[in-house]
This record gives C-alpha cells, sequence and structure tokens, in this order.
C-alpha cells in the first residue's frame, strides 16, 4: 500500500499551462501502473499528461491471507452478453493459493505463515480457533451485508460506501479484544461489479480481520446476477461477473 503522487505539467489542451499534484492511494495489484490526466471530461477528452510506468518492488509477492473453508478455482469471465469484465474492466488477478491447516483444537491460538523463499513471507499471523461444538463458551459472531469499500484518497468511484473504513475498524477492535470467533458477510461483497482490479482494494481492505478470523461470505446480486446468464433476477448488477470472481 502506498500514496503516490502525479505531477501535472504542461496543459497542451488549452491556451495556458499550469502545474499541480494529486495524491493516489494504490496497492500491489502485479502489474505496472500508469496514471493519465484528462482535461475535457467524458464527452471530448483531450489527455494532458501520463505519468511514467510505476513499478512494484515485488510484484510477485504473496498478499492478503484469508482464513475461510472456501477452495478455490481459476478465473475467468462467462458473460454470455457484452461486460466490462471482459474488455475495459479486465484484470489478472493472478493465482490464488488455497491450503488445509489440520490438528487444530478448539479454543486454541495457532499462528501461520504464507508466501516462499522466492517471492519472501508474511508475517506470522495469530489467530484463534472458535469453541467446540457444545462446549459452555459462547459463539460469537458478526454478520452483515453490503459493505463494499471506500477509498483511501480523493479517487470518485462507482458504489462507494463511505462507512466500510468504520466498518472495518469496529471489527478489527472486535478481533484484537478477542470478542468473536468468526465473520459472515452476506451478500454483496467488494461492489467491483466488472472492475477486477477493485477486488485487490477490498482484500487489502479485508486484510486486517479476515486474516484472524473466519470471513465468511454468501454470494449477492452484484457478484452473480448478469444479463443471459440464468440468473434468478435479469440485470447487469454483476458487471460481466457472473459470480466467478467471487467463488474463487
Amino acid at each position: 500500500m502506498a500514496i503516490t503522487s502525479i505531477l501535472i505539467g504542461d496543459l497542451s489542451c488549452k491556451n495556458g499551462g499550469c502545474s499541480g499534484s494529486l495524491k493516489f492511494h494504490v496497492v500491489n495489484v502485479r502489474s505496472d501502473i500508469e496514471f493519465a490526466f484528462f482535461s475535457g471530461g467524458y464527452l471530448t477528452p483531450c489527455l494532458v499528461t501520463r505519468s511514467n510506468p510505476i513499478k512494484f518492488e515485488n510484484p510477485k509477492m504473496s498478499l492478503y491471507g484469508h482464513l475461510s473453508s472456501i477452495d478455490s478455482n481459476g478465473l475467468e469471465s462467462n458473460a454470455a452478453a457484452p461486460s466490462r469484465t471482459k474488455d475495459f474492466g479486465w484484470h489478472d488477478l493472478g493465482y490464488i493459493h488455497s491450503a488445509v491447516m489440520t490438528g487444530l483444537k478448539p479454543s486454541s491460538t495457532f499462528s501461520y505463515k504464507y508466501g516462499s523463499d522466492t517471492v519472501g513471507w508474511s508475517d506470522q499471523i495469530q489467530f484463534p480457533t472458535p469453541p467446540a461444538g457444545g462446549a459452555p463458551q459462547e459463539l460469537k459472531f458478526i454478520a452483515y451485508g453490503d459493505m463494499g469499500k471506500t477509498p483511501l484518497d480523493k479517487s470518485d468511484e462507482h458504489y462507494i460506501q463511505p462507512r466500510a473504513l468504520s466498518v472495518i475498524k469496529a471489527i478489527a477492535d472486535d478481533v484484537k479484544s478477542n470478542n468473536i470467533n468468526s465473520i459472515f458477510h452476506i451478500g454483496d461483497i467488494s461492489y467491483a461489479t466488472g472492475f477486477l482490479v477493485e477486488w485487490d482494494y477490498f482484500l487489502q481492505l479485508i486484510s486486517p480481520v479476515a486474516s484472524k478470523l473466519p470471513y465468511m461470505t454468501t454470494i449477492g446480486n452484484h457478484e452473480r446476477d448478469y444479463i443471459l446468464f440464468g440468473s434468478s433476477y435479469v440485470t447487469p448488477d454483476s458487471g460481466g461477473e457472473c459470480g466467478v470472481p467471487y467463488e474463487t
């Protein structure tokens, strides 16, 4: 995670010129990125300037540990109708690895790390296991839906959920206090809706809690529904994702 600046130089689309700077919050998306500055709005866009390609120090680094009981598969868009998932919204989400931890005992604390000697290792992460079924201890969990994500800069994105930051902060406080055993996110997960890089930003947002407790989800219309894809509700709500990124 980093805040990256782009300098605005000569405005060749106008008679005059000016200078300034903008700051953006970026996460490791495993490929080079560039920033472009346009004038003229959506109807008459004119490229004013663009940054040099920005490289990540370790683009193959393993990211975003997530405790759950769900396996993973490869990613591709299955949209039958034209969709932004298959064109301008496409982004390679990389490999998704899964592993099974065995021998875990209830009401205990364990630790893990992920990565490799080649690309580096994460920090050691501790997590508690829930009490056994029928045990006298209470099983505590948090359940919510429609969280999405909030930009950490002044970007104006579609489906911004301003309270996502406060939700994650409140959950993180409960995780630190050992007040909960599991998290259930019930539908409408990231609201990426076809702009696949936004899943990276969402995973970065939930990582402080999803890496320490089981973060379980169910699918919603903004992950699944699309035209000509057999959805119960024939809407373009998933942007062409058709449940594929969610199911990984």
